[in-house]
């Protein structure tokens, strides 16, 4: 009973907030053989719940146009460059290359080699180069389907990569 009181009677601390920041989230898919685009909208919608968590405004704004334009350029640092033009404020560029590994098992084994970037305004950006193996059931799916299937471990690499951007910020 007064255990129960003692409990009562505590009053939990406000955390504080940050001000939610807005981040301009390019994402690009460049296979090895075909045209890149932007990944794939299942991708996008599995990086926008961690954004969220991590105190930002995800605007996603890859469409066809501008994802030929960004895989025109040469690397990373050119590709950021050319958002920069666009997007004053913050930008994340998130890289997706997926290559048919090999088959295994019965199933298809694909790598998803990502670099993920984020800078704002002329601070050095904050950078992570990985890659992820998939695995799909089906000799039809490609490299959309392997981007996607890469989205649960790229999800948790964004948010590890914005605690990090985040602390620089402040």
């Amino acid at each position: 009973m007064v255990l129960g009181l003692l409990f009562a009677c505590i009053k939990p601390t406000p955390t504080a907030t940050a001000e939610a920041v807005p981040v301009a989230v390019a994402t690009l898919m460049l296979p090895v053989s075909g045209e890149a685009s932007a990944a794939p909208p299942d991708f996008e919608m599995g990086l926008a719940p961690v954004l969220n968590a991590h105190g930002t405004i995800p605007t996603f704004s890859t469409s066809a146009v501008e994802a030929g334009r960004l895989a025109a350029r040469g690397d990373t640092a050119q590709r950021m460059a050319v958002l920069r033009e666009v997007y004053p404020g913050a930008i994340l560029l998130v890289e997706t290359e997926p290559s048919y590994y090999s088959e295994m098992n019965g199933q298809y084994r694909w790598t998803v080699g990502v670099t993920l970037t984020i800078t704002e305004g002329n601070a050095p950006p904050v950078a992570a180069e990985f890659d992820v193996p998939v695995f799909l059931a089906y000799h039809h799916e490609r490299e959309a389907e392997a981007v996607a299937a890469a989205t649960p471990v790229v999800s948790r690499r964004v948010g590890q990569l914005l605690d990090t951007w985040i602390a620089g910020r402040e």
